[in-house]
């Protein structure tokens, strides 16, 4: 599940919230989505000093939606 899963109405209130218009959200969320994506696939393709599990717990961070918590 991902915040785009999140209904409509969640949607347009925390596109409101961050002073956006819900289709420039949408949009947003997408392009943050996809440069997290992005990062996890850098980070699988590369030498890195991160185990698995602290990969797979970043990925999960980043699908969750909020990967600050």
């Amino acid at each position: 599940m991902s915040i785009l899963d999140l209904s409509e109405s969640t949607q347009r209130k925390l596109a409101k919230e961050m002073g956006l218009s819900h289709r420039a959200w949408v949009e947003e969320m997408k392009r943050s989505l996809s440069r997290a994506d992005e990062f996890l696939d850098q980070l699988k393709t590369k030498q890195s000093d991160l185990t698995q599990e602290q990969i797979e717990h970043m990925q999960a961070k980043m699908n969750s939606g909020n990967p600050v918590k």
